[in-house]
């Protein structure tokens, strides 16, 4: 309940950006953050590459296990050439490994909500 509360208050920049606060390392952050942008983007693909594939094979294509080492290796292919784009991009933008945060971190009142309510849902856990 507290994930989705975090979720749906908080876009997936600030919070892997607030996650300097705690000197975790900028490439660990890089990587977490382009993990979980792809994740979603190669889903969405899958997802369009499976309805064509069942639109394509309508009433055909018996051995329906061929088709989808297919499809994951088309899946591979794309995200081989996504990632060497993002590479590029980033070296023509001269990402250095730092990853940097525009804004302050400010520790505000839903802020402190949340740690009560966590310490509450913790205290309550183990009394149970």
């Amino acid at each position: 309940a507290m994930l989705n509360m975090m979720a749906g208050t908080s876009s997936i920049n600030d919070i892997t950006g607030s996650l300097r606060f705690f000197f975790i390392p900028g490439m660990v952050i890089l990587i977490l953050d382009l993990s979980i942008k792809y994740i979603v983007i190669l889903g969405e693909f899958s997802m369009n590459l499976l309805v064509a594939l069942k639109m394509r094979s309508i009433g055909k294509d018996k051995g329906k296990h061929t088709s989808l080492s297919n499809l994951a290796g088309t899946l591979f292919l794309k995200s081989k050439e996504m990632a060497e784009e993002s590479y590029h991009a980033m070296q023509c933008r001269g990402f250095d490994g730092n990853y940097n945060t525009r804004k302050r971190i400010k520790f505000k009142g839903m802020d402190a909500l949340y740690a009560f309510i966590s310490l509450a849902l913790l205290v309550l856990f183990f009394i149970i």
